[in-house]
């Protein structure tokens, strides 16, 4: 079927070298609207450049959502010696249904138009071009795209086009900004037209924050303020069918407690916790959620569903609260860009409580935190949903919280080759204590255990668990505390009369990511507001007191600590990082690097001990969850045989404490 009257063809050079050993060549993106019939025009023709371009492309296929857009197909051809071959044939196209984001649980009810192309061979150039007929559920009468000139490909030609009524030119805004359109006459209608040439492909560096824009972009819309997004979206959002049940679970909180805040709590929990993710799109187009009350009834729903869903609940316990659409990266860019529906993937809830306005997610599940120490990701802006329209809104602001974990390792170390017991004790703030949280409710007591064994054995060789893991989780403070308890083999036996132990890198050295030593030239991405602890205690007999070290070392918003302390029969090694940045410009990764580098060298430690001596006694509390605010028991005890082997008979233990009588080893039993 041929294109429509309406659509040009442009003319694309087959003499575009291939660059960087890319698989794919591409020398013609082409891409035009047709205003009045909403319908949009594509044409790509690519060079493959090897066999993996070959066995990719093969299979050519479009993927489309047919509740909202039918397509038209013109060509899927093979140019080769000045001759080609056309493959969309009558019968040759087949209709898939594959839900390939099925395992992250999105139903999206797309389908997928498939040809497979025989004798496709290295340097064919593959030509497709269609045509796809839109019918949005929101704003029907408008336009908006946002597009990569490049993307992922060099490119020969780029070439964009809007056809329009004079009185129906859309906005649009473009990087660089001087990057501007012709306008032409095309009969009673005008065509705007952006042209590039010879475009490399965007440069997709590693560890690149998501929220940068790339290299070259443009955005048309023909929307011209945000309040016309809110206010069509608000109205298209439906209410309960049934309000009863709204009305009943409202109720059931309100029994619950007498307080507004404890209310606004457990209607946040019960959203939360008790609603699985899943999203599914088979008949309103993915931009239309289902009703309260339908939700409410099936016990599912996505972020759309629940959102809804939180925000009546909320509502009907007398809180104002209302849908607010976001962008996980977008968001500090949306006061600068043109109002579009399509800049948004996320819906939250804002509700307000005792005058102050809260963000919350509905679809973290078993979230740790108080109203005010609620976790959210930095959205910076959203798009509230009323009936009469509403502007863009700024975040709450909420005071600076940072992801904390410390970590202590205590580690009896012993030298006359008896097994080592290793205790490492954990406290989680915020984001860390979410995961141990959702661990610990997904994987069962058992899987949990095996699970931080598996993590306590990317740094010490652990023989077995001898315990499973202690833990308490006050989730109103969102703070997880852990005790593990572990057998490290034996050291190796020593050649003379020293053995050198070598502590294992602190956990601290791998939170931040090493960047490349190569030039780069967008920002290093780095985990911002991070609190990390880690202190590595070493109970070891013969040990002597040498001068403490401390070290600091800080460089663009990163921090790192180093405490050094060597005391007689210990050492102890405490390390941390603070960052207060989300990354480093490009023109400081060098200097970040080499400071980074520095860091790992420096703080690795090893020691030599006295051959041949047991150390065998351990605090009768020594697995116990230590009491916050109360000194810790300092009597010891020696270790159990049915725990640990004790030292061989004539091992020097001469300096150790007696053990500890039977009142308090029934207290350590209990």
């Amino acid at each position: 079927m041929p294109p429509s009257e309406w659509v040009k063809l442009h003319a694309y050079s087959t003499e575009l070298p291939r660059k960087d050993g890319e698989p794919i060549t591409r020398l013609l993106l082409d891409e035009q609207h047709d205003l009045s019939s909403q319908s949009t025009f594509f044409r790509i023709v690519q060079r493959l450049e090897n066999m993996d371009a070959v066995q990719n492309l093969s299979q050519w296929r479009l993927s489309f959502e047919p509740n909202a857009q039918s397509v038209q197909l013109h060509h899927v051809r093979v140019h080769r010696d000045g001759t080609q071959i056309e493959f969309a044939k009558e019968g040759a196209a087949h209709l898939l249904q594959r839900e390939e984001n099925l395992d992250s649980f999105i139903l999206h009810g797309n389908v997928t138009l498939l040809i497979l192309l025989e004798d496709i061979r290295v340097g064919d150039l593959l030509e497709c071009s269609y045509t796809i007929h839109d019918q949005p559920q929101l704003l029907s009468n408008h336009y908006s795209r946002f597009c990569r000139p490049a993307g992922d490909f060099q490119t020969g030609r780029f070439h964009y086009s809007v056809r329009c009524l004079p009185g129906e030119k859309p906005s649009w805004r473009s990087h660089p900004e001087d990057w501007q359109p012709v306008i032409e006459k095309d009969g009673d209608s005008q065509r705007i037209a952006w042209t590039l040439e010879n475009l490399d492909r965007d440069k997709l560096e590693p560890n690149t924050p998501a929220d940068l824009l790339p290299e070259r972009w443009l955005q048309l819309s023909t929307i011209k303020t945000w309040e016309e997004i809110s206010k069509a979206a608000s109205v298209s959002w439906p209410e309960p069918n049934s309000p009863d049940p709204l009305k009943a679970e409202a109720k059931r909180i309100q029994s619950l407690s007498d307080t507004t805040s404890e209310q606004i709590e457990a209607a946040i929990r019960f959203v939360q916790d008790e609603f699985r993710y899943l999203s599914v799109n088979l008949e309103v187009g993915g931009q239309i959620p289902a009703a309260p009350d339908v939700v409410l009834r099936r016990r599912y729903g996505d972020c759309k569903d629940l959102s809804l869903l939180l925000s009546s609940l909320l509502n009907e316990l007398g809180v104002s609260a209302r849908p607010v659409l976001v962008h996980y990266t977008l968001g500090k860019h949306l006061e600068y860009l043109l109002p579009s529906p399509a800049l948004f993937d996320h819906v939250v809830v804002e509700f307000s409580d005792e005058g102050r306005l809260h963000w919350v997610d509905a679809t973290m599940i078993l979230q740790g935190g108080s109203i005010q120490g609620r976790l959210i990701a930095d959205f910076h802006s959203g798009l509230p949903l009323v009936s009469d329209g509403a502007a863009l809104t700024q975040q709450p602001k909420r005071e600076a919280s940072f992801d904390q974990l410390e970590v202590q390792d205590t580690l009896i170390l012993d030298t006359a080759d008896n097994p080592l017991v290793l205790r490492v004790q954990t406290t989680a703030h915020g984001q860390f204590a979410d995961t141990f949280r959702n661990q610990h409710a997904n994987e069962g007591a058992e899987g949990f255990a095996e699970l931080m064994k598996q993590q306590q054995s990317a740094r010490f060789d652990i023989s077995k668990m001898l315990e499973q893991p202690k833990f308490e989780d006050d989730r109103t403070a969102n703070l997880w505390r852990m005790v593990e308890l572990y057998e490290v083999p034996s050291l190796p036996p020593a050649e003379g009369p020293k053995v050198i132990f070598k502590l294992p890198p602190s956990m601290v050295l791998s939170a931040l990511q090493l960047p490349d030593s190569g030039a780069r030239s967008n920002p290093f991405a780095i985990p911002n507001r991070l609190k990390i602890k880690h202190a590595t205690e070493i109970r070891c007999k013969g040990a002597t007191r040498k001068p403490p070290i401390n070290r600091t070392h800080k460089q663009n918003g990163v921090e790192f600590q180093l405490e050094a302390k060597y005391r007689s029969n210990m050492r102890t090694f405490t390390t941390s990082v603070e960052t207060s940045t989300d990354s480093i410009p490009a023109e400081a990764i060098k200097d970040y690097r080499e400071m980074l580098a520095h860091v790992i060298k420096r703080y690795t430690f090893s020691f030599s001990l006295p051959a041949g001596v047991a150390n065998t006694y351990r605090e009768i509390d020594f697995f116990k969850l230590p009491q916050v605010g109360r000194p810790k028991v300092k009597e010891f005890r020696k270790l159990e045989s049915s725990l640990i082997p004790l030292a061989p008979k004539g091992a020097d233990d001469s300096r150790a404490p007696k053990a500890v009588g039977p009142r308090d080893r029934s207290d350590h039993q209990r």
